[in-house]
């Protein structure tokens, strides 16, 4: 395995004296010792770095020393130079883990690991944001506290050096998180060496005879070795006090010695090399860890461990991890911190005492037990179970079914985002799935409850963008809240709405919770969400019809053929029931849960949707038939209204719920029972002058309005979504360029949901395609540019999107609708146009969208002597303006029989015009894909009307080398 030892602090160098640069040092090596590729990557210091068969170094100069604020921009400085320079180090070495030792500002390595894909684990032995604003102070703390709360929230696997430091980053990250404590270890080399004591202490300027009391570390305010000296006054006149270190109370130490009348007994050797300092602990007679009474103690101190492992009686303060290490050792001497007393006292008795054989003892074990090498063992081992056990997204995927591959991919893909949704989060258990579709989860994040949602196609984007929609229009108390998606659309978490399921209530509890469901859903309702998306009565009827199973499809068909009205289309939820209400944990109502279905939609599909699952609570013998029947009453109750064909909304949802008992639970029982309620249900009266059909029919009427006198269109909606595009027609009337004299399209007049009439006043003129010849669609082509242009720039919100994504599925779409007796020369002949047009659109983003009209061609620019006015709007969208150029073009190239240019000749004047009055000049690369697709779009046109297969396969090969750069360019 490769790892990534690092340390961005400039005050912990490499090579260095300091415990810190020991520490570092020795993780490093403790690696390469256990078989791994070490790469060390910190600051350097003076003379050689650490290096080995397994070892190698990169190291950044120091930036010089630094007070107060100046000090703090180099530290933030030189961590971007850490994530730069280290970018390309890294993508070299290629590492697996990344091992941080937490540093002030540091986020290099969280970036680093991230980049490289590799494991995060950060050592952390302080909070240091805290830490440095206590003792130092800090001028950038907030940036600091972010910071570290960004590193330590984003690792895989904290290892803090005490228990008391991991409750500290717990709090920090949450429970959720991986922490486990990882105290300091040892590096028993030194410790075993020959030593000659008397030697030792004549080198170092020692009495060689007298009792030695030693202390070792920097010398900063909360080590406490000022008690040291205090205590050094009270102890024996032949004891003398060693201190190994420097730092900035040295000179206060001498002074203080100095006025206690113990300067000839106190030695301050300074900082030594590691291999001097533990030489003088081994020939001491004690050693001291003396710390102040300091109420947040969590340190694992490093010379208490190496005091152990030199076998030499230790006498400390009695806090945190200091009181559990030596108590549990049964070695050592406690003492009250602060007390210069009790350590006279402690210190005295351990002088007395002297090293026994459990001292010894001790001393193996620590150096046995606890090196180094045992410590990053302990490390893997904890990193391995936060990514591959419960609760990671490994073990994760892992549970996942073969037939969810797309959606495991989707989950990899979030996790590796630097700043994803999956960061910090741990899963829970899958809640729902859907097959090869999506898979839900709990989880959690940074301490609070969610729900992760992954798709294998980008539908979360699309649902956070309706919960914001949601939240805006006043309802973020009863619909969850979008807390991030993947940048694929792919993966989206939401928040977690504590409570019990309504299906899970008692009888009395439920009912309740129907009648508070009801009132939740009329606030949907009315709350004018401006949702992206619309869902019609002819929409859900063809959706029942497609996924009947055997046993249920007559039944299906049967329902369908009484489609009911659309009405006003309204924020629903499109898949309410009671395992998508949750009854509150605290406070009072209900709320509403899994919107991954909402849209605008007719009222009754709510309705009808919940009181057939409410009858459903009888059907499979969780509630009373009197029981379901009040619920059914509370909910209509608090919904305050009965909509318009409730009946047939209620029948639609019935011989759905048969159908999912069928395919989807095989529960034919439960289908069968289902099937009876609905026979017993009333049957809604025909819908007069409305034929069923699967097909977006339209018929059209030329009249005269009665009051008026004046000449309109009257257009009926048999399966398509008439208010959609009266609604579209209305926002594009209004922009700049409905209105006015003459008019460049009908004004919408009208529209009757129970009829499914649009009334539009009738423009004058006649098609271009119709008067006179094509020809005129030529003569007229500048005029049409203009047109076109007109409604690109008129900045119409419409409803309905067609980026590139779309555009592949709708042709996709139509590749599947050819019937089984087409021939297979031209499905293939579909399948590799449409093929090609998707590679090339591959990776790429949509242009800028704006409204196109969706069948731009001469056939619907009606046309006078002065004036061109644009019909047949059904088709309005947002989509890439060379969307409509390229099917005017398109059309026009193939009713001239396509011996000019697609993109030159007949066309140039309308793309002249289009360019001079926009000044966009269309892309070349869309307008190729584009024309492919209006080929694509025309031949499938052609199938109905049984055109022969050669044109057909040859106006498809065209389309192919369009989209695959191929087609000469005389022929754009």
């Amino acid at each position: 395995m490769k790892v990534v030892v690092l340390c961005t602090d400039q005050g912990v160098r490499v090579p260095g004296t300091k415990g810190a640069s020991l520490h570092l040092r020795a993780v490093a090596e403790a690696y390469a010792e256990l078989g791994h590729e070490v790469l060390l990557l910190g600051v350097a210091g003076h003379g050689a770095p650490p290096s080995g068969p397994r070892l190698r170094t990169h190291l950044l100069p120091h930036p010089g020393r630094a007070e107060g604020v100046l000090r703090e921009r180099n530290k933030l400085a030189l961590v971007e130079r850490f994530a730069t320079e280290g970018a390309a180090v890294l993508a070299d070495f290629a590492p697996d883990v990344v091992h941080e030792r937490l540093a002030l500002f540091g986020t290099a390595g969280l970036r680093l690991a991230r980049a490289a894909g590799a494991r995060h684990v950060v050592e952390v032995n302080a909070l240091l944001a805290h830490e440095e604003a206590r003792w130092r102070g800090l001028a950038h703390v907030a940036v600091a506290r972010e910071r570290e709360r960004e590193v330590l929230r984003g690792a895989d696997h904290l290892v803090p050096v005490s228990d008391e430091l991991s409750a500290s980053v717990r709090g920090l990250v949450g429970p959720a998180a991986s922490v486990e404590t990882v105290a300091n270890g040892v590096d028993p080399r030194p410790f075993t060496a020959p030593l000659d004591v008397a030697a030792t202490r004549t080198r170092f300027g020692l009495p060689v005879g007298a009792p030695l009391v030693v202390f070792t570390g920097t010398l900063r305010p909360w080590h406490g070795v000022e008690l040291a000296v205090e205590a050094l006054a009270g102890l024996r006149r032949e004891a003398h006090l060693v201190v190994v270190g420097d730092g900035p109370v040295r000179e206060s130490l001498a002074e203080r010695a100095a006025e206690l009348g113990v300067s000839d007994r106190l030695h301050l050797l300074g900082q030594r090399p590691h291999d001097e300092a533990v030489a003088v602990v081994r020939c001491a007679d004690v050693a001291v860890a003396p710390y102040p009474d300091l109420a947040d103690f969590s340190f694992s101190p490093l010379k208490v461990y190496e005091y152990l492992a030199a076998g030499v009686p230790v006498v400390a303060s009695d806090l945190g991890q200091l009181r559990g290490l030596l108590g549990g050792l049964g070695v050592g001497t406690l003492v009250r911190p602060g007390d210069v007393g009790d350590l006279v006292a402690g210190i005295g008795s351990a002088l007395d005492r002297g090293a026994g054989r459990s001292a010894r003892r001790v001393a193996a074990t620590v150096r046995d037990e606890w090196s180094w090498a045992a410590r990053i063992e302990d490390v893997l081992r904890g990193l391995d179970r936060a990514c591959t056990g419960p609760g990671s997204l490994e073990a994760t995927v892992r549970a996942l079914a073969p037939e969810d591959d797309a959606v495991a991919d989707a989950l990899r893909r979030a996790a590796a985002e630097p700043d994803g949704p999956l960061v910090g989060l741990r899963f829970g258990p899958a809640l729902r799935r859907v097959a090869g579709r999506r898979v839900t989860f709990s989880a959690n994040r940074f301490d609070e409850d969610v729900v992760v949602k992954a798709f294998s196609s980008p539908r979360a984007r699309g649902n956070a963008r309706r919960l914001v929609a949601f939240e805006q229009a006043g309802l973020a108390d009863v619909v969850p809240t979008s807390l991030g998606t993947s940048s694929d659309g792919c993966v989206g978490v939401v928040s977690f709405r504590a409570g019990t399921v309504m299906e899970d209530l008692d009888d009395e509890a439920f009912v309740t919770a129907a009648r508070d469901t009801g009132r939740v859903l009329a606030r949907l309702h009315d709350s004018g969400a401006a949702l992206d998306r619309r869902w019609t009565a002819a929409d859900e009827c063809d959706q029942l019809v497609r996924r009947a199973p055997d046993g249920c499809r007559a039944v299906a068909a049967e329902e369908a053929s009484r489609r009911p009205a659309d009405g006003d289309l309204v924020p629903a939820h499109r898949d309410l029931h009671p395992r998508q209400v949750v009854r509150p944990a605290v406070g009072e109502g209900v709320c509403l849960i899994d919107l991954d279905d909402t849209a605008l939609a007719p009222r009754g599909l709510d309705v009808g949707n919940m009181v057939a699952h409410l009858r459903r609570e009888a059907v499979v013998g969780r509630r009373s038939p009197a029981v379901a029947g009040a619920a059914v009453d509370a909910f209509l109750e608090g919904y305050g209204r009965v909509p318009e064909d409730l009946v047939a909304w209620e029948r639609l949802a019935l011989a759905r719920l048969a159908g999912l008992a069928e395919s989807r639970h095989g529960r034919p029982e439960e289908r069968d029972a289902l099937l009876r309620l609905l026979a017993g249900r009333p049957v809604p009266a025909p819908r007069s002058g409305l034929v069923p059909t699967g097909h977006a029919d339209r018929p059209v009427r030329m009249c005269v309005d009665d009051t008026t006198g004046r000449p309109v269109v009257v257009k009926t909606y048999l399966g398509a979504d008439g208010s959609r595009v009266h609604d579209d027609m209305t926002a594009l009337w209004a922009s700049t360029f409905g209105g006015g004299a003459p008019a460049r399209m009908p004004e919408p007049l009208a529209f009757d949901g129970g009829s499914g009439d649009l009334v539009m006043a009738r423009v004058a003129g006649d098609a271009l395609a119709v008067r006179g010849s094509v020809g005129a669609s030529v003569l007229r082509g500048a005029d049409a540019g203009r047109l076109l242009a007109g409604l690109h720039g008129s900045g119409v919100a419409l409803h309905r999107v067609r980026d590139r994504r779309a555009l592949v599925r709708s042709a996709r779409r139509k590749v599947a609708s050819l019937g089984p007796d087409e021939s297979p020369v031209v499905v293939g002949a579909f399948t590799t146009a449409v093929d090609a047009i998707e590679a090339a659109w591959e990776g790429t983003t949509s242009g800028p969208l704006v409204p196109n009209h969706g069948d731009f061609s001469p056939r619907n620019v009606h046309a006078t002597e002065s004036q061109v006015a644009l019909i047949d709007l059904d088709r309005l969208q947002l989509a890439e303006r060379e969307r409509d150029l390229a099917y005017w073009c398109a059309w026009l190239w193939v009713t001239l029989g396509g011996s000019d240019p697609l993109f030159a000749g007949p066309a140039a004047p309308f793309l002249t015009a289009y360019a001079t009055a926009t000044g966009h000049r269309p892309d070349p690369a869309a307008l190729d894909v584009h024309g492919a697709l209006a080929l694509v779009r025309i031949a499938h046109g052609w199938t109905s009307m049984r055109a022969d297969d050669d044109a057909r396969t040859a106006l498809l090969a065209v389309a192919t080398g369009l989209a695959r750069g191929r087609v000469p360019s005389a022929r754009r």
